[in-house]
């Protein structure tokens, strides 16, 4: 991004101490997130069968999304998917733009 936009030295440390408060900030998020999500699970855990938990878990295990499971691709994403691209850290999401031919 330095190269880009010809930051300056002092612009340069500026910028990077913001992107390292907006991660710092992001992370805590995304943390809660994760727990919020592990409570859900367990709880819907809670009210299957012995035979759903078993197809509950087995949902879990295909991983990224799979056509036809009615996942979007960011909902089969794991964290193994982000550290393949070389980060930990998960994506960010952009909301999508209709396509010209969708209806707002």
């Amino acid at each position: 991004m330095q190269r880009e936009l010809s930051l300056t030295p002092s612009q340069r440390v500026q910028v990077d101490s913001l992107l390292g408060e907006s991660k710092e900030r992001t992370k805590k998020i995304w943390e809660s997130a994760n727990e919020e999500h592990r409570k859900v699970q367990e709880n819907v855990r809670a009210v299957l069968t012995p035979d759903q938990q078993k197809k509950f878990e087995e949902s879990f295990k295909r991983g990224p999304h799979k056509p036809g499971d009615g996942r979007s691709k960011e909902e089969g994403r794991t964290n193994e998917d982000h550290r393949s691209r070389g980060t930990s850290d998960p994506p960010m999401i952009v909301p999508r733009q209709p396509a010209s031919s969708e209806k707002l």
